[in-house]
């Protein structure tokens, strides 16, 4: 009887910015772990462009699969994520910055959405998901407890790795996880928690996330990928990203010799939501007329909507003498983020010369 390579699991990402839906702004790295791991099981890995596939040596039984070796209990493949899109938080719906942080996905949180296994706790991928990166050796402040402080560490399984009391308070608390995989852990000092994720800082330079697969024991053998017998049931997980919504402010410089009277932003329809026009300068001295959408519009690779510019317009009967047919839509280079009064707004500045 021969063994062939099966799917063990997949991992697609998507994004609704992109037209076909498939992101292709990450590179997989597989950690030291996970490497040594997929040699010992002779696993092997296959990149595409919007995510990734682990295959496992396998025998055909009936109509079953059996793979080749009982996965171990603790079975736990993790990845790095390096984003290689300079302006993917520019048209992502996430935080502009995430300061010291790493986005961390796992298939451990079960859950199903539109019929989709999804690695992270809503619809899409959310800041909920970024945690704080450490080295796996660090001091922790707990100089504001109450002494004897309890410490417990968890990893993402819940299971403790560290459980300890600490008398001195000035002297800190060094957390070690030197002997623990890369991963994400949690602390608790006297019920004052703080998430973290471990990192090697001499593996690479920066990593934007962590993927981290497991053939939970605790699963129902549904959402395992080998169940109880050994029988093969490949899963495909998903991270689904989400476009970000800007304000679109367009800019029109009159540099020909023409007059544009009531000039108005329309779909073909009807008046678009836009505010304006209005008469702003620019830092070059140049007056511009300004118009702002009143509501946020997505961000998209190919647009929703196609906007015309009109002059002479009557809101009346909708009519008016086109002046530009195909407005163009924002970049995602240039995406400016505003607080005014504590409130942000993001906007897609678009100049328009006439």
């Amino acid at each position: 009887m021969s063994w062939s390579y099966q799917k063990l699991f997949k991992v697609n990402f998507q994004h609704n910015y992109y037209a076909d839906g498939k992101c292709g702004d990450f590179t997989v790295v597989p950690t030291a772990d996970c490497a040594r791991l997929m040699q010992n099981y002779q696993l092997l890995i296959r990149t595409t462009n919007d995510g990734f596939t682990v295959l496992c040596q396998a025998k055909q039984e009936g109509n079953d699969w059996k793979v080749a070796r009982t996965l171990d209990p603790n079975f736990r493949l993790s990845f790095f994520l390096i984003n290689n899109n300079l302006y993917f938080s520019n048209f992502t719906d996430l935080p502009f910055v995430v300061e010291s942080k790493v986005y961390c996905f796992s298939n451990l949180v079960h859950n199903v959405q539109n019929q989709q296994q999804l690695l992270h706790a809503n619809t899409e991928v959310s800041e909920a998901e970024a945690v704080t990166i450490k080295p796996q050796v660090f001091a922790y402040d707990i100089s504001a407890l109450t002494a004897p402080v309890a410490i417990k560490i968890t990893n993402t399984k819940g299971e403790v790795v560290v459980k300890e009391t600490v008398e001195d308070l000035e002297a800190g608390y060094k957390v070690d996880l030197s002997l623990e995989p890369e991963s994400r852990y949690q602390l608790d000092a006297n019920g004052e928690i703080f998430d973290f994720y471990t990192y090697n800082f001499a593996t690479m330079k920066s990593i934007w996330g962590a993927i981290e697969i497991y053939n939970d024991p605790s699963a129902s053998n549904a959402d395992k990928m080998v169940d109880d017998n050994d029988v093969l049931a490949p899963q495909d997980y998903k991270l689904v990203f989400k476009t970000r919504n800007t304000i679109w402010k367009y800019f029109l410089l009159n540099k020909s010799n023409h007059t544009f009277n009531d000039l108005a932003i329309t779909n073909g329809k009807k008046v678009a939501e836009f505010d304006g026009p209005e008469e702003a300068e620019l830092s070059t001295g140049d007056t511009v007329k300004v118009f702002q959408s009143m509501e946020e519009l997505p961000l998209k690779q190919v647009p929703e909507q196609v906007f015309q510019l009109k002059r002479n317009y009557d809101p009346s009967t909708k009519t008016g003498t086109t002046v530009v047919e195909h407005l163009p839509t924002p970049s995602v280079q240039v995406v400016k983020p505003t607080v005014v009064n504590n409130v942000e707004n993001v906007y897609s500045e678009i100049f328009v010369y006439l």
